[in-house]
């Protein structure tokens, strides 16, 4: 870990570098395996290392055309389904079964994992 509390798969996820990525998440699985007593509980360094974004309810690439509208930074929660709870409470909207959290550039968000620390995301529904 680094001064600023970075793990190097933080780093790989954070510059996209998906054969660093699969490497280190494979080493830290054999590691897990050799090692079965390790807690699975997050440890304090984890705890103090929580990932943010930036969440705001329109479309990416309707931002010109909103005037005004401010989005709401929130702790990534554990999972994609709370991270949009969370949204839609701060929005206080009601949502409709079909709701997603896409980066600037469209892409579905499919797991918190995917989430880099500092993020602009946006919750649409269809």
């Amino acid at each position: 870990m680094c001064r600023w509390g970075k793990t190097p798969l933080d780093e790989a996820k954070l510059s996209n570098n998906e054969r660093l990525i699969k490497l280190l998440e494979e080493a830290a699985t054999l590691q897990l395996s050799k090692n079965p007593s390790t807690s699975q509980e997050p440890s304090v360094t984890d705890r103090m290392t929580r990932r943010k974004c930036s969440i705001y309810a329109f479309q990416p690439w309707e931002l010109l055309k909103v005037q005004n509208k401010y989005g709401v930074v929130l702790w990534v929660q554990d999972t994609i389904d709370e991270l949009i709870e969370k949204a839609a409470v701060h929005f206080k909207l009601e949502l409709p079964s079909i709701s997603r959290i896409i980066t600037e550039d469209a892409g579905q968000i499919l797991d918190v994992d995917m989430i880099i620390d500092g993020q602009n995301l946006y919750l649409i529904t269809t």
